[in-house]
């Protein structure tokens, strides 16, 4: 009976170092969330203003009455991504654009889009805003593979490859309508 017992204190005693060590970590983790959710909402602040500001000045949404909302067929996706849908990517800190997503991770514009930053008024070297016409699903090969990993993902890590075009000219219908 008494060796039993004195089995239970000894297991006792790693599992309340245990909860105490866990509950710091959690402590440490969730901080770090926290900073990353105030860092992410900051830069979602910072892109939203200028995307608001390339969309068109504060006084032509006032006067055509549309703010930014611009219909149904021109709302920006982001929970999944289908050929016809509006994206919008973002600068990624390797200079590739990743798609703007809530649960739908690692959608890439494909370089023959991204070649045409600076000569549509939405493809910018902060953001990329453009109708989805083609989307490839890979792979990732070895790391610093060009060709197979372009992005410098894990080796096996699913990715699309997704094909933009502009939409300049019907958001400048809407706005002008």
């Amino acid at each position: 009976g008494g060796g039993g017992g004195g089995g239970a204190e000894d297991s006792a005693a790693p599992e309340a170092f245990d909860a105490a060590a866990e509950i710091r970590r959690l402590q440490v983790q969730l901080g770090e969330e926290r900073a990353l959710r105030r860092e992410a909402e900051r830069r979602e602040l910072q892109y939203r203003r200028k995307l608001e500001e390339s969309i068109a000045s504060p006084a032509e949404l006032s006067s055509s009455g549309m703010g930014l909302h611009f219909g149904e067929e021109l709302r920006i996706s982001f929970t999944s991504f289908t050929i016809g849908d509006v994206g919008l990517f973002m600068v990624t800190p390797g200079n590739h654009y990743l798609a703007f997503n809530v649960g739908a991770p690692r959608h890439f514009v494909a370089p023959e889009s991204a070649a045409l930053i600076g000569r549509d008024k939405y493809f910018t070297p902060y953001y990329i805003l453009g109708r989805i016409t083609d989307i490839l699903r890979k792979t990732a090969g070895a790391p610093g593979d060009a060709q197979s990993n372009p992005f410098g993902l894990s080796e096996g890590d699913d990715f699309h490859m997704v094909s933009v075009e502009s939409i300049t000219e019907e958001l400048m219908e809407l706005v002008e309508a």
